[in-house]
């Protein structure tokens, strides 16, 4: 069973609000005072899988992947649609995640995806 952790991207402060820190009251109370006055933060999702350096993979990463079977490399966004996680570079939708060697290489707020 994987396991469920959530990361948070404060829109005030411009930065990631990490799973542990969550836990901490302040965090908590901060966030909740935010969203409550009209600030916005984006939840992301972890997946449950590592990238190839053991670093957790969470909704909003900006990844590179090399597809095992068919060698075609690319980047993309992590996202969550159809009740499952995905790669989607623009054109596809990467799916088969045993299929593919991930790297996560940044996240949606500190570089966005053209």
């Amino acid at each position: 069973m994987r396991e469920i952790k959530f990361r948070v991207w404060d829109t005030y402060r411009n930065k990631m609000i990490k799973w542990d820190e969550l836990h901490s009251d302040s965090n908590y109370l901060y966030i909740k005072m935010f969203n409550a006055n009209g600030y916005r933060t984006r939840v992301m999702q972890y997946t449950g899988l590592k990238d190839k350096n053991g670093r957790e993979i969470y909704e909003g990463d900006v990844v590179e992947y090399k597809d095992l079977i068919s060698g075609k490399k690319g980047k993309g966004v992590v996202k969550f649609e159809n009740a499952s996680f995905c790669i989607d570079d623009g054109l596809i939708k990467a799916f088969r995640w045993i299929c593919y060697e991930v790297e996560i290489i940044s996240n949606v707020f500190d570089n966005p995806v053209e």
